[in-house]
């Protein structure tokens, strides 16, 4: 198989479109799973050191755990914001679909007039 037969099959990159929207899944999915475990063992110690009075320096380093939590909670909002940008792509990709088909039809038609054109001439 030649470079442009592989290349005329898949001209759009749907596949690799296809391959980057499940990465992007698999790394919410990931984040999500991060976030929780992160969260629930941070609440548990949190409890644990209010109900024994521990010291407030262990709080203030609970602190710091929670501020890296909320942190990759922004990274998975921005993840959620590319699949929303991927949503708003494939919403449109029909209507875009059908432009570029009609348009082709439009110079179609248009070579055919000037074909015909050309030939009554002659």
């Amino acid at each position: 198989m030649s470079e442009g037969e592989e290349i005329n099959k898949d001209p759009f990159h749907v596949d690799q479109l296809i391959l980057d929207y499940d990465y992007l899944i698999y790394r919410i999915k990931d984040h999500v799973s991060t976030i929780h475990l992160e969260t629930t063992n941070a609440c548990r110690r949190q409890h644990d050191l209010i109900t024994k009075g521990i010291v407030e320096d262990i709080i203030e380093n609970n602190i710091k755990e929670l501020r890296n939590v909320l942190g990759k909670c922004k990274e998975l909002e921005a993840y959620i914001l590319q699949l929303n940008a991927l949503d708003s792509i494939v919403n449109t990709f029909h209507e875009r679909v059908n432009e570029v088909i009609k348009q082709l039809r439009d110079i179609k038609v248009h070579n055919m007039n000037i074909s015909e054109q050309n030939t009554s001439t002659r």
